[in-house]
């Protein structure tokens, strides 16, 4: 990824960043979701036969103007009529149909595939293998099916894709900058990552993920500061007694209330004194007698639901949190992160393998 981002050793900025990680998720999306191995240069600035625009820029368009497609996303416009409307409502459903013709493409290849048997190593390989089963058997409980119809498989194909996009391209968009700007956090973290990877072949999930502490509480800091999830909107379908440490509370059945988790994240009489300081030391906790570093709980009396929780818990939590590992371990692995002074010129010297450097501490600025 860096190696293509910043080839030409161009000044770098955060637009920068932002765009590169943008870029790296989709990419992972697409491996993870649709078994697509593309080339990050260019892999996914195909455009293909019928569409208007290469699938890269189709998914960034409808996130930026998501707020377009649901409004205008559903109407049902003969393509004579378009001509008439406005160019932004226009777009929005062309910009759609591309969008379908693309995750179509992406579901037929796999569901028409020869080798029925083969196992699944993504996750719409999964979903289509055990829909098409249940779909045989005509699986029904309580008077409803349990499969789902085309249309909605490509619904759930691009909720899959517009939340696992945006949520992760976004933390990782803070962390970099976040680390650039915290040396000490920076070398704290790349102890764990040289202690955790020595004289390992390669970095296989089950030795590596589950001893990577401080790099969840990196994570999980930034979450805290600038999570995904600033706030929550729930309805509650009969009425509830909230315990208040004075009196009892009750809220009606049917009203709609929201939570506020950017506040809630750095109210300084849970978090402390430097809560709007980004330290991520404050999620570890170490045993005295071993000296083992493990994660702590938020502080009790507060929430810390980045991906919420109970039934209805974000299903790609893992993922997301595997995908910010493997990218900031590789990252720093190979490159260090420098903040300059906006009035200084800014350059990324990536590491040529051909080349002697006295150390790797020389690799990256940002």
């Amino acid at each position: 990824m860096l190696d293509v981002a910043f080839a030409d050793e161009k000044a770098i900025n955060l637009f920068d960043v932002k765009r590169a990680v943008d870029t790296l998720t989709m990419h992972v999306l697409a491996a993870g979701i649709f078994g697509q191995d593309l080339d990050f240069n260019g892999g996914r600035q195909r455009v293909a036969a019928h569409n208007r625009k290469s699938l890269e820029v189709t998914q960034r368009w409808i996130l930026q103007q998501l707020l377009w497609i649901i409004l205008f996303g559903n109407l049902k416009i003969p393509a004579f009529l378009r001509t008439f409307l406005p160019s932004t409502i226009r777009e929005v459903l062309e910009t759609k149909e591309d969008y379908q013709r693309y995750m179509a493409e992406f579901a037929e290849e796999l569901q028409y595939n020869d080798d029925k048997t083969k196992s699944a190593t993504n996750l719409i390989t999964t979903i289509i293998q055990s829909n098409d089963k249940a779909r045989e058997d005509k699986l029904v409980a309580t008077g409803r099916r349990m499969y789902l119809t085309d249309h909605e498989l490509y619904a759930n194909l691009f909720i899959l894709n517009m939340a696992g996009f945006e949520t992760t391209a976004t933390t990782l968009g803070f962390t970099i900058p976040y680390l650039a700007a915290y040396p000490a956090v920076q070398r704290w973290l790349v102890e764990e990552i040289d202690s955790v990877t020595k004289e390992r072949n390669s970095n296989l999930y089950d030795e590596v993920f589950p001893q990577l502490t401080r790099m969840m509480a990196v994570m999980y800091e930034t979450l805290r500061l600038r999570g995904a999830l600033q706030h929550s909107f729930k309805v509650n379908p009969e009425n509830q007694t909230l315990e208040l440490s004075d009196r009892e509370l009750v809220i009606p059945g049917n009203t709609y209330f929201g939570v506020n988790a950017a506040s809630l994240s750095r109210d300084p009489q849970y978090w402390g004194p430097d809560s709007e300081a980004w330290r991520p030391s404050r999620w570890i906790e170490q045993d005295s007698d071993t000296g083992k570093e493990s994660l702590k709980d938020a502080p009790e009396g507060t929430i810390f639901v980045p991906w919420t929780v109970g039934p209805r818990v974000c299903p790609g939590k893992k993922f997301s949190q595997v995908e910010f590992t493997g990218t900031i371990l590789t990252i720093l692995s190979r490159h260090r992160l420098e903040a300059q002074a906006v009035s200084e010129a800014m350059h990324v010297l990536p590491i040529d393998p051909h080349q002697r450097i006295k150390s790797r501490h020389d690799a990256f600025a940002l």
